[in-house]
């Protein structure tokens, strides 16, 4: 793998004798003995700074104050870079909006990479126009008489001759045509369109060979293993899943993960396009997936409503003795005509319509007060009606259009389901007579004698 260090190599230790270093092999590299791999001698300071005598030493409120100063300072430069960032941006949609033919991400970065190149440049070399021109004289000839032609750097050497006889006029009158084809082509490299996927490539190539450098010098001084995994973050982007790591030997790791560390990157790289792993999910997970986020929301909605008190349950079929009877809490604007726990919802658009109610706090518990929650249960757990007229007085089944959708209009107290009548008993009707405790009283009242 390029980039990594060879394990295999030969350290130099301090006293000039070369000594193989230890395997790291994944048994053998626990023990402290063995991963002893840098025998270098310890890093010193090339020069000892003193302190000057003079210099009187600061007092805790100057130390604070210099403190708050460059904290300030660090907060004003942060700022400013947010700023600037931000207006950057805003020319980058200006041109996409003007445009109209790529989104401000593109603009943006272009934007950037342009940044980086030079204010100024350097004019046409006249040896580089004399050389261009004389090579292409000479090619010319040879293409000519059949053989191949040469590099420009294959005749420097005998035409720098040539032109150290030449005067500057002779130079410059020499080369004038040369001089500006050369100018022409710098203005076609600097005005013509930019590749912006090219740009952040070699930009993305270059960046990370530093990295490598950075984290293989980290490695040698400090024993520090590093593995890296990077990928793109668009599809238009060309930059291939790049992966680097100071030590061959990933065995564990494979070990964990039950793949190769390359082919984990690639499926990161799927993930980071894409956002799943593979295919689409099918409408059926979907489906499942809504479910669960609304359950989730409500539970929440439930768990923040009730507090100073813990639930850890949202009971939708017996609500009313276990969440109002118990916390005094209501449903206000329940969106859908059934009340039902989300999970016997199979309609992806009364799922949105719930999620959306719930989202938005459009659909919300509300708390009731001592009044309304006694008034509530004197009204569900009144005993049964007999008078038939008497019915007609309950709430509607469907609420009007004048009422809120609450959770008492969505289900009144009329539509409540009856509790089944007992079963008669056996001998009803029968007459009884005393019981066998009855009977050995008066027995026992009877042969006592001497009692009226």
């Amino acid at each position: 793998m390029s980039g990594s260090p060879s394990f295999n190599s030969i350290a130099t230790t301090a006293t000039g004798r070369s000594s193989p270093l230890p395997e790291t092999s994944n048994i053998r590299r626990y023990p402290n003995i063995s991963r002893q791999q840098h025998q270098t001698a310890t890093r010193t300071a090339y020069r000892e700074r003193t302190k000057k005598r003079d210099a009187p030493e600061s007092t805790p409120a100057e130390v604070a104050a210099k403190a708050q100063r460059q904290k300030e300072a660090k907060e004003q430069h942060q700022k400013a870079l947010e700023a600037a960032n931000a207006e950057v941006w805003a020319v980058a949609e200006k041109l996409s909006a003007d445009l109209c033919d790529h989104p401000p991400k593109y603009y943006y970065q272009q934007l950037l990479q342009q940044s980086k190149s030079a204010d100024s440049s350097q004019g046409v070399n006249l040896w580089n126009a004399y050389l261009s021109k004389e090579t292409k004289l000479l090619n010319a000839e040879k293409a000519d008489q059949g053989k191949m032609r040469e590099r420009s750097g294959n005749y420097s050497a005998t035409l720098s001759e040539k032109w150290k006889s030449m005067t500057q006029e002779q130079k410059i009158e020499y080369t004038k045509d040369d001089v500006e084809k050369l100018t022409e082509r710098r203005e076609n490299q600097k005005f013509a369109p930019h590749n912006v996927s090219i740009s952040c490539f070699h930009d993305s190539r270059t960046s990370l060979e530093k990295i490598e450098r950075e984290l293989k010098a980290l490695h040698e001084r400090t024993g520090m293993h590093v593995l890296m995994g990077c990928v793109r973050g668009d599809q238009g982007d060309f930059m291939a899943p790049h992966i680097w790591t100071t030590d061959e030997k990933l065995e564990d790791f494979q070990l964990t993960l039950g793949m190769e560390f390359g082919q984990f990157v690639g499926k990161l790289e799927s993930f980071v396009i894409a956002g799943l792993p593979g295919a689409k999910k099918s409408a059926v997970q979907d489906l499942l997936d809504m479910k669960t986020r609304i359950s989730n929301l409500i539970l929440n909605a439930l768990q923040e409503a009730a507090k100073p008190y813990v639930t850890n349950k949202m009971n939708y079929e017996s609500f009313n003795t276990a969440i109002t009877h118990k916390l005094g809490l209501v449903i206000e604007n329940w969106p859908l005509p059934v009340f039902q726990a989300p999970g016997k919802f199979n309609s992806m658009a009364e799922l949105k319509t719930l999620y959306n109610a719930w989202k938005s706090g459009h659909a919300h518990f509300r708390r009731l007060s001592h009044d309304e929650l006694e008034r509530r249960e004197k009204e569900n757990f009144a005993p049964p009606l007999l008078d038939a007229s008497e019915i007609e007085t309950a709430a509607p089944a469907t609420p009007s259009a004048d009422i809120s959708r609450t959770y008492e209009n969505a289900f009144p107290v009329a539509d409540a389901p009856e509790r089944p009548a007992k079963k008669p008993r056996k001998d009803k009707g029968a007459k009884r007579g005393p019981n066998a405790r009855t009977k050995n009283r008066a027995a026992q009242a009877a042969s006592t004698p001497g009692q009226d």
